[in-house]
């Protein structure tokens, strides 16, 4: 099935995370080969404070947007307190955040640097940014709004909606970010290019993206294109399988996976243990 949306923060469903491994990227990441964090866009995880409330951050040097402007601490904060804020339309994560970011101090020295304040001492605190995915504030919030937003008044159980906030939120939330191709910016090697409903999505890898000399696993970049087919039934699956239309699936059913494993074809073809 095809994504509920792409939209950095509001939709949140497994296809989008599949899309978002090759158009977004993250302060650290799962390594599904170690099942251990690593930085991504970090230089290392995080240094913890004794008390474990405070964990501090250094952003790689090199890593510019799309305009060719270079990513900075500033753009962390604005990502988390968009994620934090009562009026993006993502209620059904919100709490896993808010929960756990009590604040985002910068350092006027390092551009770079930030540190992230925890309401309380958990073990999970460390991982938080692990899917909180990085967005621009000059592409986003060119007129800097949401720099008057603090977080005292993100966790106010009185929070005070204000016009201009309403107006910023509203062109956020808008579907055209979910929806359409140039609106669907990131930091990751590839770019959406184009969405035909319910048939596929089309991503371009970018010629000057930032990381292309980075030679780590989640960095390769070896198709020009990826085109992800939306199939909704298990025996569409099956016959894209059987011809050969598709490279891969992560969705067939057990017997009709058993009965392509009888053909030499398919084994030679395709790794499906």
């Amino acid at each position: 099935s095809q994504p509920d949306g792409l939209h950095p923060y509001n939709d949140n469903s497994v296809m989008r995370s599949y899309i978002f491994q090759y158009t977004q990227k993250t302060l650290v990441k799962l390594d599904i080969e170690s099942l251990e964090y690593i930085p991504q866009l970090a230089k290392d995880l995080a240094t913890v404070s004794d008390n474990g409330l405070a964990y501090t951050y250094e952003l790689l040097e090199g890593i510019n947007w799309d305009d060719g402007t270079a990513l900075t601490a500033k753009d962390v904060l604005f990502s988390t307190k968009i994620m934090l804020c009562p009026l993006t339309n993502n209620a059904q994560i919100r709490s896993n955040y808010s929960s756990v970011i009590k604040s985002i101090e910068l350092y006027p020295g390092n551009p770079l640097k930030f540190t992230m304040h925890a309401h309380k001492i958990n073990y999970t605190n460390a991982d938080i940014f692990s899917e909180l995915y990085i967005q621009q504030q000059n592409y986003w919030d060119p007129n800097k709004v949401l720099d008057n937003l603090t977080f005292e008044q993100i966790h106010s159980p009185k929070f005070k909606e204000t016009e201009e906030l309403s107006n910023w939120f509203n062109k956020y939330n808008h579907a055209d970010n979910s929806y359409r191709p140039q609106q669907l910016q990131g930091l990751g090697a590839y770019q959406v290019t184009e969405w035909e409903a319910s048939q596929y999505i089309s991503l371009e890898r970018k010629e000057d993206w930032w990381g292309k000399n980075d030679n780590s696993t989640y960095s390769n970049t070896y198709p020009d294109k990826i085109i992800f087919k939306v199939i909704k039934e298990d025996a569409s699956t099956y016959l894209a399988l059987k011809s050969q239309e598709i490279d891969v699936t992560t969705r067939i059913g057990t017997i009709k996976l058993m009965k392509l494993q009888e053909r030499e074809y398919f084994n030679n073809n395709y790794h499906s243990e």
